[in-house]
């Protein structure tokens, strides 16, 4: 059987073909990217290091990136800064319960914005909502990278 060549070609390729189908049928029927509509909500997507007692955070949507870390600090209270691949109009944080008020975001710098945290802040979850040309995102993450490592 190996030694006949046509077995050993159609081996070598259907591999080779199997794959180029793959992609051919994603490039037809992929939906394109449309960009965020005004006055729309769109969910963020936590990484998993959002998990972890790291300091770090990653939320996504589509090309949007934002990273958030954490900075203790000795009198009880945690900084956490937010960089993004786009600028914001404002960012605000909660602790997730039903009557706390959002605190908003410091802006520093085009894409970066900071707050402090009390650090007790580190159980529980923390809501998360920054706005963009009328355009909401929004991300429930747990606060435990908030904490120590």
């Amino acid at each position: 059987m190996w030694k006949n060549p046509h077995v050993v070609g159609a081996l070598l390729a259907a591999p080779v073909l199997a794959l180029l189908a793959y992609f051919a049928v994603d490039a037809v029927v992929r939906e394109p990217a449309k960009p965020a509509a005004a006055g729309a909500s769109y969910p963020l997507v936590a990484a998993p290091n959002c998990r972890r007692r790291n300091g770090q955070c990653q939320l996504r949507n589509a090309q949007l990136r934002i990273d958030l870390v954490t900075t203790p600090s000795d009198n009880g209270v945690v900084t956490l800064e937010l960089t993004s691949t786009n600028a914001f109009d404002g960012v605000f944080i909660g602790d997730g319960t039903a009557d706390a008020k959002p605190k908003p975001f410091n802006r520093i710098g085009p894409k970066r914005w900071t707050v402090r945290l009390p650090s007790s802040i580190d159980t529980g979850e923390l809501k998360f909502v920054a706005i963009a040309n009328n355009t909401s995102f929004y991300a429930e993450l747990p606060a435990e990278f908030t904490g120590p490592d």
